[in-house]
């Protein structure tokens, strides 16, 4: 039977057995001897030997949930030895006459539903009964002794119809006791699935409304910085021009120099065009059908992937229905996404392309799939892909992802990355179909 049990839960809830199991064999273990110097009733070398028997296998499981090994084979045998032990606890106790084994066999029972399963707490409940039919059928024919405990009288074996209902009625109150405890512990697992599921969920909320804030901050500094630093650099790239233009011919050197220049001021305006990427608005609102915006993006790659030997495989689903959006700032995103993959595959490889509508709890979206099969992105990285400024590249600039970010989140929409290092990476991209979009 192969139980779907949280392997650290598990753990936790068996040592915790252990534990009470030490104090539960111990205590009866102590009365038992105190009992036998005081009464009739000697408890044999057999009898002697059960709570040693319990300390070993004890000791056996807490080393071996210690080291996370056989988890479940420890969980159910264990239950059933303490079974046994209980059904040699319920004969010492006076057997039939006892309802020892009434109270003491339930907690076998509802501690399987809640460590395990209903399944296992069913199956304790049939072994519960057939372990206590066994015993009540030795003392009936008289196979093991009957003990009188505490005076109890050993004559109800003598009535028949007695035996037969008592037994009856202790086996429907064992499956009984599984049945509520199992629907009880369902509920309970239910619950704590729920509430760990939310919580991840409201921990996922908050990292993208930091994320968001944090981006929304960044934007409005970087519009004004942006702005601020536009006119100067136009300024200097001018008279770069103007010097090169004049005296570059003349001195090779100075030359030099000046196209440096030049190459560094077109790389700050390449940074500039990034920070005002976040605060610009979604303006150009428009219909959109994906599966064209995809083909449009990827002519503008057509060449570069034909050189680099990468194959572009689309599986567009057809009659997908339109998107609502800024078509110039969806392309962005997606020529973002699709420049990394190519950047990622120096060696060639394959670029796969899906659009498909979302099922299950994005219903309501398009989904759109980018996998390459590149170098891929160490999962150290990958809560921090779409900051600003954090690069695996050292010629990045650590903007165009963030900006894609910020693009996405403009649509109401979500954008996502799955990395395995050395054989690629995904980019999944889900816009809603018709809502209203954030005016920011």
């Amino acid at each position: 039977m192969v139980e779907d049990v949280d392997q650290e839960r598990l753990a936790k809830e068996i040592l915790w057995m252990i534990r009470v199991r030490w104090v539960i064999v111990t205590f009866p273990y102590l009365i038992f001897l105190r009992i036998g110097q005081a009464e009739p009733i000697q408890l044999g070398f057999f009898y002697g030997l059960i709570p040693w028997i319990e300390y070993l296998l004890n000791t056996i499981y807490y080393f071996l949930v210690k080291q996370k090994k056989w988890l479940l084979f420890v969980a159910y045998f264990q239950m059933v030895v303490d079974l046994a032990a209980i059904t040699i606890g319920v004969h010492l106790a006076g057997g039939l006459a006892s309802w020892f084994g009434v109270l003491i066999y339930p907690v076998i029972i509802v501690t399987a539903a809640i460590i395990l399963s209903t399944k296992a707490s069913f199956l304790m409940a049939t072994l519960s009964s057939l372990f206590y039919s066994g015993l009540v059928g030795l003392e009936y024919f008289e196979v093991i002794p009957r003990i009188p405990f505490f005076g109890l009288e050993v004559s109800l074996y003598e009535n028949p119809p007695y035996v037969i209902v008592s037994l009856v009625v202790r086996i429907v109150f064992f499956y009984w006791i599984a049945l509520i405890s199992g629907h009880l512990a369902d509920g309970i697992k239910k619950g704590r699935e729920e509430l760990r599921k939310t919580c991840d969920e409201l921990r996922e909320t908050q990292n993208q409304l930091i994320q968001s804030e944090k981006l929304a901050v960044i934007g409005q500094m970087a519009a004004g910085i942006a702005h601020e630093l536009r006119n100067p650099l136009n300024v200097i790239n001018s008279a770069a021009y103007y010097l090169k233009s004049k005296i570059g011919r003349r001195d090779p050197e100075l030359n030099l120099s000046l196209e440096h220049i030049e190459r560094e001021i077109a790389r700050a305006d390449k940074v500039i065009v990034g920070l005002l990427g976040f605060s610009r608005p979604v303006d150009s609102i428009g219909s959109i059908e994906i599966n064209t915006l995809l083909d449009d993006t990827l002519l503008l790659l057509g060449k570069e992937f034909s050189l680099s030997n990468i194959e572009v495989v689309k599986e567009y689903a057809q009659n997908l229905p339109e998107v609502v959006g800024d078509r110039g700032q969806l392309q962005e995103v997606f020529l973002n996404i699709v420049l990394n993959a190519y950047q990622a595959m120096p060696k060639g490889g394959i670029l796969r392309i899906k659009s498909r509508e979302s099922k299950g709890e994005k219903e309501g979206f398009i989904e759109i799939v980018f996998e390459d099969t590149g170098q891929g992105i160490p999962q150290n990285d990958l809560p921090r892909l779409f900051e600003p400024f954090f690069t695996t590249r050292a010629e990045g600039t650590g903007l165009g992802l963030a900006v894609s970010y910020q693009i996405i989140k403009r649509h109401n929409g979500e954008i996502l990355a799955e990395s395995t290092l050395g054989k690629g990476s995904s980019f999944i991209v889900r816009l809603p179909m018709k809502i209203p979009l954030m005016s920011r």
